[in-house]
């Protein structure tokens, strides 16, 4: 049994589902699948998804997918997506596929990928620009789990002239071309284009040597995560933590968080459990999670944008100028000027202001000292003032029972800046739509 059979053979009884643009990469791909279907009794269907970024000749494209998986009598799907951030093109079109992956499968699917021993090299090598460790720099495998969707790629032992050679033998003679994978604009495909045939032409061992190293960080990835999941210990105490390595460590910040961290927080992890302080101490992960340590206990947090504010989420705005709380966005930048910028901005006296506050929901009955004023008022009577809707979420920045700003609503006289003030910080929030 080859290598193609043998991952098939691990998913019978599924749904399959192969992404298919009618190149020869996913072409062969779902000719591998539709040969071993029968033997291992799974449901098959090929999608393509038209990306609009080439005009007539993706809506072309699309439309021999579909002559072609018809002649191979397979169902075939085409769905639209419409790509909004340009800048970032590849990621932003292949998170645009995800997304759709997610909407489209049912329980106990996969789905099958054209991934080459080819894409695997150029893979390795755009990790390690990217400063990946062992497991990012071998991700592209045979199956893989990506935001809960199972991938498979029965091609990783093929080069694209094998898979050339493949096809022929089946009587494929014509494939769809990708005209952008011409160029090298993309980072992919300078390496394809440009860097591959010219490290072929000087060091014709470099290609088998990539091939056996990308095997060894596979196995050395895989001795890692072995070790880290059957690791014993409170994986919630910070003890635990400090007696660990930060392979370790940077493993177990992805299986606490959810998402992959980066050398920063891993750093700020380390400065932070140095010490045990019965004070909450907060790093922020992204826009919705952040992770918390209070004493010898640390555990993470998940936000959602459409919930109620958390009722305390900690900014140490000196280390964390850029705060994301969901759909709320806080900034905060040293200004030598206060000049007037409406009720989503405030200033303040850097040097009178705490380093760490809290920002979360206001309270019942929750006061502050307006700016300009010399008594307290209930918060919710400035927002009446200021004909705000009593169902739009605000949060109320504080220390302790002092509350310094309510974005849209007031600033207060705490920390104001005055003649004598050295050093002024400006705060920003910001609201998205999300």
């Amino acid at each position: 049994m080859d290598f193609s059979e043998q991952l098939f053979a691990k998913f019978s009884g599924y749904r399959l589902y192969c992404g298919f643009s009618g190149g020869a990469d996913s072409t062969a791909a779902l000719l591998l699948a539709k040969k071993f279907q029968k033997n291992y009794s799974y449901e098959l269907y090929a999608v393509h998804f038209n990306h609009h970024l080439r005009g007539a000749e993706s809506d072309r494209e699309a439309a021999e997918a579909a002559l072609t998986a018809r002649n191979m009598e397979i169902d075939f799907q085409c769905i639209d997506l419409e790509i909004n951030n340009k800048e970032n093109l590849e990621s932003s079109a292949r998170q645009a596929r995800i997304d759709a992956w997610k909407k489209l499968l049912p329980p106990r699917s996969a789905v099958i990928l054209g991934h080459h021993a080819d894409d695997r090299r150029e893979n390795l090598l755009i990790r390690l620009c990217r400063g990946s460790n062992s497991w990012g720099l071998s991700s592209m495998r045979a199956i893989s789990e990506v935001e809960g969707i199972t991938f498979i790629r029965p091609l990783l032992q093929m080069t694209r002239r094998d898979i050339e050679e493949f096809l022929r033998a089946n009587h494929v003679d014509t494939w769809a071309m990708d005209s952008s994978n011409s160029g090298t604009e993309f980072l992919r495909n300078f390496f394809r284009n440009s860097f591959f045939p010219e490290l072929a032409r000087r060091f014709p061992a470099a290609i088998k040597g990539m091939e056996r190293s990308l095997n060894a960080l596979e196995t050395d990835a895989d001795f890692i995560n072995c070790y880290v999941r059957d690791l014993p210990g409170n994986r919630n105490s910070i003890e635990f933590w400090k007696q660990q390595h930060d392979a370790v460590k940077i493993r177990l910040l992805r299986e606490l968080t959810g998402v992959i961290p980066n050398r920063e927080l891993l750093n700020r992890v380390n400065e932070e459990i140095k010490h045990t302080s019965g004070e909450l101490r907060q790093i922020p992960v992204n826009n919705e999670t952040a992770i918390f340590l209070r004493n010898d206990l640390i555990e993470v947090r998940r936000f959602q944008s459409n919930t109620k504010i958390p009722d305390e989420f900690l900014w140490e705005w000196k280390k964390t100028p850029v705060l994301h709380i969901g759909k709320w966005h806080f900034t905060a930048s040293l200004v030598k000027s206060t000049c007037p910028c409406g009720p989503e901005c405030a200033f303040f006296d850097a040097g009178l202001l705490p380093e760490q506050l809290a920002i979360g929901a206001i309270r019942p009955g929750e006061k502050m000292l307006p700016f300009g004023s010399d008594r307290e008022k209930k918060i919710k009577k400035l927002r009446t003032d200021r004909r705000i809707p009593a169902d739009r979420l605000l949060p109320a920045v504080r220390s302790s029972d002092v509350v310094y700003w309510v974005p849209v609503i007031r600033n207060s006289e705490h920390a104001k800046v005055t003649e004598k003030t050295v050093s002024t910080v400006k705060f920003e929030f910001k609201e998205s739509d999300i």
